[in-house]
């Protein structure tokens, strides 16, 4: 299911990448679209950003209780709990690598802006296309992050009712 999703972010990026690209070759300056473009990078930027601040909170406070619980050796419950803190490394992992490949992409944004004009109209294409990509994959781990918080709900009142 995750794969399927993926490849939907994907094909959905790169759809709106295509008509970024079209967009940009209709003028030979900053059109309304353009702009506004610039505006939704710089914004989902900060969002994105306060994300993965939240994200990282989250994830220590399951961590947290995860290492608190010791459920009875060698059952269903403890081997959930183990899957479950594996997942949580992977998703860590991943945070991890979003954050790097986010402040890559908000220093291109933040270098663009600095470019005159025409520069901006010849780069920007490309930059919205892979803004694009960061905004699929922001979705994805934002999904993944939420399928966590539920799975760990429901680990948590599972082990409460056998302690």
């Amino acid at each position: 299911m995750k794969t399927r999703y993926g490849l939907t972010l994907l094909a959905f990026a790169t759809t709106l990448a295509i008509i970024g690209l079209t967009g940009c070759t209709q003028s030979a300056g900053m059109n309304a679209e353009m702009k506004q473009q610039e505006t939704d990078m710089k914004t989902e930027l900060t969002a994105w950003g306060n994300d993965l601040t939240t994200w990282n909170s989250e994830n220590e406070r399951l961590r947290s209780e995860l290492q608190a619980k010791t459920p009875k050796p060698g059952s269903d419950l403890e081997k959930e709990l183990m899957d479950h803190a594996a997942k949580l490394t992977e998703h860590e992992r991943n945070l991890g690598e979003f954050e790097s490949t986010l402040n890559a992409h908000r220093s291109e944004v933040q270098e663009e802006a600095t470019k005159p004009e025409q520069d901006r109209v010849m780069a920007h294409a490309g930059l919205w296309a892979k803004h694009m990509t960061v905004k699929a994959s922001q979705a994805s781990l934002a999904m993944t992050h939420k399928d966590l918080l539920d799975k760990h709900a429901e680990l948590m009142s599972k082990v409460a009712v056998t302690q």
